[in-house]
């Protein structure tokens, strides 16, 4: 389990303020979260540190991906919440097998917490205006939660889920922009209850379900790459908090997301 130190760091929580600080500016870290600069610096490093072993694992297993052999300028967008933006998730293993080909430029687009009107309001802005050649769209998942109440709902119902994800997709297609859309893992409300124990936080799996058939429904009418990477999955993928990706998860995540984009790029 996390120190919450460790907790805020790993999930980036510092992106809340929106000022695009890069993830190892450890003096700006430091501050936000009051700490000393060499512990900041220490748990930023022990996180690195786990994402350079997860790409080499990656690597040796399977080799390089052929899309990341490209030359040409390849901008891409990564849009979503903590699961993307975390310091050891798939993203980062992206990043770190990518950090020596200047043709890719990689948009941290996703912020712990994001729900998808959040991504909508500012994504001209952060999206759009960048002009990605591809983005990677992972949303949804605060959306789906719930206070644990019986007249509780959905932060987002489903009928605004899919008129936002409608919104944010067309937007994309109409941008030029090739889109890959990854399906959500169901959160463990055992585990959930325990690590933010105050929180009254609860999912339904029916939700999950309601909100992965809208992904793949409005991903099919505007022609985006769907990856249900999480269909047939019944092993164990979920970390110590029931909402994040354990090990596992998060080499199943980057397995599939690299076949899509390998699939997008035609290699």
């Amino acid at each position: 389990m996390l120190t919450e130190n460790e907790f805020y760091i790993k999930f980036n929580v510092q992106n809340l303020l929106e000022m695009d600080r890069p993830q190892n500016d450890y003096r700006f870290v430091a501050g936000c979260f009051q700490i000393d600069i060499g512990e900041a610096e220490r748990i930023c490093k022990q996180f690195e540190a786990a994402v350079k072993k997860l790409a080499e694992e990656y690597v040796g297993e399977k080799g390089m991906p052929p899309f990341m052999e490209n030359k040409e300028e390849c901008p891409i967008a990564f849009i979503g919440d903590s699961i993307t933006s975390e310091r050891e998730g798939f993203f980062r293993v992206i990043e770190y097998m990518l950090r020596e080909n200047p043709a890719y430029k990689l948009m941290d687009v996703s912020v712990s917490g994001a729900k998808i009107a959040d991504i909508n309001d500012r994504l001209y802005e952060r999206v759009i205006s960048k002009k990605p050649k591809l983005a990677h769209v992972m949303i949804g998942t605060n959306d789906a939660r719930k206070q644990n109440v019986d007249w509780a709902k959905c932060n987002t119902s489903a009928e605004e889920f899919e008129k936002d994800m409608a919104y944010l997709l067309r937007s994309l297609k109409e941008a030029g922009i090739i889109t890959v859309v990854s399906t959500l893992p169901a959160p463990q409300n055992d585990r959930l209850g325990i690590a933010f124990d105050g929180r009254n936080w609860i999912y339904d799996q029916s939700d999950i379900r309601d909100f992965n058939r809208i992904i793949a429904g409005v991903s099919q009418d505007y022609a985006c790459l769907l990856n249900d990477w999480v269909d047939g999955v019944d092993e164990d993928i979920l970390s110590y908090d029931g909402v994040h990706l354990n090990a596992r998860g998060t080499k199943l995540l980057l397995d599939s997301v690299v076949g899509k984009l390998n699939q997008a790029l035609s290699v």
